[in-house]
């Protein structure tokens, strides 16, 4: 019997153990810096009722950092762009240092954060450069900011969008381009409306998604055929053999 119990322990012991592990997994992933915009965006897409996935794909062009673990772009929260260069830090801290810096030379037009908020244009926007960098108090500002340019421009997503990144026709129509390009690999994730860019951009999404389907699936989809089509000759062979046995 006391066999019996102390087996019975020590599988409860190791039980144990195995799960701690994967509970600190857990906690890791949600504090990953690559997720922290994401969760931010998807948030206040809701609270402020934005078009789904919009204020993602937004965060996207503007910080996209290449995730080689997830094999796609990123929205990175401590992005920082001055002076046409943008610069991707490894930590809040390091990038906090950096708007300083630049502060102190002179530099006044600092895009930062999850939404790159203009801190020349957008001055009372945070308390503080931490602030500013904090992907919820960042990602707020924008999504009120696309909020207010959604009523200006007739409550028109798209043209609200494209405000967003600049005022100047040409610069917007870039613009517009790079969001639907990003918009279209957000949908193929996450099931979002394939319409919002027009049906030109739909096609090519589609397009693009067939291309990525065939590729994952390449060996599969190939030796589907090859067998399709021994199976079509193994049956006209065998039409041929009983025809001619009549």
């Amino acid at each position: 019997m006391r066999l019996f119990v102390s087996k019975i322990l020590m599988f409860l012991l190791i039980l144990l153990m195995l799960i701690q592990p994967v509970q600190a997994r857990a906690y890791t992933e949600i504090r990953d810096d690559a997720l922290v915009c994401m969760d931010a965006t998807q948030k206040f897409e809701k609270e402020y009722q934005i078009k789904e996935h919009l204020l993602s794909t937004i965060s996207s062009v503007e910080t996209g950092r290449w995730d080689a673990n997830r094999k796609r772009n990123v929205a990175w929260p401590w992005t920082v762009n001055a002076q046409g260069k943008g610069y991707f830090f490894n930590s809040k801290a390091e990038a906090v240092r950096e708007v300083k810096r630049l502060q102190a030379a002179g530099v006044k037009s600092i895009d930062v954060g999850c939404m790159q908020i203009n801190l020349a244009y957008h001055p009372k926007a945070f308390r503080s450069i931490e602030e500013a960098f904090d992907p919820q108090k960042n990602v707020e500002y924008g999504a009120k900011f696309l909020k207010t340019l959604y009523s200006k421009k007739g409550n028109d997503w798209i043209k609200a969008a494209m405000a967003y990144h600049s005022s100047v026709p040409r610069k917007a129509q870039i613009y517009k381009k790079r969001l639907a390009s990003a918009y279209e690999g957000v949908k193929e994730a996450a099931d979002a409306n394939p319409f919002i860019f027009g049906k030109k951009a739909h096609k090519t999404a589609k397009a693009l998604a067939s291309n990525r389907v065939y590729a994952r699936n390449k060996v599969k989809i190939e030796r589907m055929t090859a067998n399709k089509a021994n199976a079509w000759r193994q049956a006209k062979l065998e039409e041929y053999r009983n025809s001619k046995r009549q």
